[in-house]
């Protein structure tokens, strides 16, 4: 089975966006995970606002339920 893990980051901008992480966590197979961003720039290890471009870090994650926030595409989860 695959685990789905949501960071939600909010720049100072005002600007929300997440980090989407998929592991396996199937005992006795491959181990693997891919993290895609959605609504930010950069990379996995360093995002930065997908607005404005200000890299985010541990300050900007927004505590609370994974993927409050407006999806990219302006629907809500």
């Amino acid at each position: 089975m695959t685990m789905h893990t949501w960071t939600t980051y909010r720049c100072d901008c005002g600007h929300i966006g997440a980090a989407h992480t998929k592991e396996n966590d199937q005992p006795y197979s491959a181990n693997w995970g891919v993290t895609t961003l959605e609504g930010l720039g950069g990379t996995e290890q360093a995002p930065t606002c997908g607005a404005c471009h200000h890299p985010l870090g541990a300050g900007h994650i927004v505590p609370g339920k994974p993927r409050e926030y407006p999806a990219p595409d302006g629907r809500t989860p």
